[in-house]
């Protein structure tokens, strides 16, 4: 299982968020842990959306387990089934079904029918998401809480319409056989899990009033329906951990890595020694760079290598001594915003700049609403390259 769990969690893209990134209240080394615990585990819940008829509803689910190229998940059965005109419960079409990650805004779709066991009101279904892929492998297997002390409190692990975690809403009232105080969930949070402060306890279903799936009744229903489990008991916890950089760039960089206990220098080799857990890997900000991936989930254990590619970063203030100020703001992955050049000449320009660095097009207007279109080729420092405005073109170098 060891070696085969480091290959499901290798270092995968996430983004890093910190409820006191701004220092206002100070931590003590368990805030940090807890912090980092909820990160971690909200990365191992899907978010539901399905189209039947015209109508939409949402829900979530949990990941449970990967075979090859499918993830696997869990969820409420009525957030992926509907009931015919004869009243009998029949699944959603793969195509009719719509799933994301957290922190990823690629729909991935759905490899088969799920698979429903309406006794408990669950449901399992793949997901296809090729391997090496990023953001494809950031779940945790190590979340499951089989029993928990009477009066631990619980809280549903989604928000509607989003991945995140809703109001605490309940406490543990037996700890042998997982049960609970009443849970007053929302529409759209059926089939997301339930979590305490160390992992998950269970899944959330609103169909037949509040309740919660204790997670092994789900296990058992998985292994029934021959869905692999590969789940293991909680604790997640950050640990000692090595990563070296393979960098691949036209242009010299050295890069950082900031984890939970602040930025972290390379020695020697390009290795980085820290705590398990969220970081982000950035070049200096006069490099002009800008290196993906640009933030880490980091696994416990040494001689962890991860390739990051460095290319241009378009955004930023560029100058030309003849056409003054150009700004230059990111839109989308390979898309940026560019305004200025407010010259005698030109006038201004507004328009987008799209492709992949070190060459770019332009596509927008003048000040005269004049069709413009353009061509640049970059480096870190300087942006040269030609714009046709109205049919007149102009050579530009700018520079920064």
């Amino acid at each position: 299982m060891g070696s085969l769990t480091l290959s499901w969690l290798r270092i995968a893209l996430i983004a890093v968020a910190s409820m006191f990134a701004s220092g206002a209240f100070a931590q003590t080394p368990q805030d940090r842990i807890d912090e980092f615990i909820s990160n971690q585990l909200l990365y191992s819940v899907v978010f539901i959306r399905t189209e039947v008829a015209g109508t939409s509803r949402v829900g979530s689910g949990l990941i449970f387990g990967r075979s090859g190229e499918t993830l696997w998940i869990a969820t409420a059965a009525h957030v992926v089934s509907s009931t015919s005109s004869a009243q009998k419960i029949e699944t959603l079409p793969a195509s009719a079904i719509q799933v994301k990650m957290k922190d990823d805004s690629r729909v991935w779709p759905v490899s088969s029918p799920p698979i429903l066991t309406v006794t408990h009101d669950l449901a399992f279904f793949g997901i296809r998401v090729p391997l090496a892929v990023g953001g494809a492998d950031m779940w945790r297997n190590n979340v499951q809480v089989t029993t928990a002390p009477p009066g631990t409190s619980v809280r549903i692990a989604a928000i509607p319409g989003e991945i995140a975690y809703g109001k605490p809403g309940a406490t543990v009232a037996k700890s042998a056989v997982l049960s609970f105080d009443s849970l007053n969930g929302l529409e759209g949070q059926s089939g997301a899990p339930v979590a305490t402060s160390k992992g998950f306890v269970g899944i959330y279903t609103k169909s037949a009033g509040d309740r919660v799936i204790p997670i092994g009744e789900i296990e058992m229903s998985a292994s029934k329906a021959g869905r692999p489990w590969h789940l293991t008991e909680a604790p997640i916890e950050p640990k000692s951990a090595e990563v070296c950089l393979k960098v691949r760039s036209d242009y010299p960089v050295r890069l950082t890595i900031r984890g939970d206990t602040g930025a972290i220098s390379p020695d020697g080799k390009d290795c980085y020694s820290m705590r398990s857990g969220p970081a982000v890997i950035f070049a200096p900000p006069d490099a002009g760079l800008v290196c993906e991936p640009s933030s880490i989930n980091l696994l416990p254990g040494k001689n962890q290598d991860l390739m990051v590619a460095c290319g241009v970063n378009p955004a930023g203030t560029w100058m030309s001594t003849e056409y003054g100020v150009l700004v230059v703001s990111p839109v989308s992955t390979g898309t940026w915003k560019a305004v200025g050049l407010q010259g005698p000449a030109l006038g201004g320009i507004s328009g987008t700049l799209t492709g992949t660095p070190p060459q770019l097009f332009f596509q927008g207007t003048g000040a005269l609403k004049q069709m413009t279109n353009g061509q640049f080729v970059l480096s870190p420092r300087e942006m040269r390259g030609e714009l046709v405005i109205g049919g007149s073109p102009y050579q530009l170098k700018l520079s920064r």
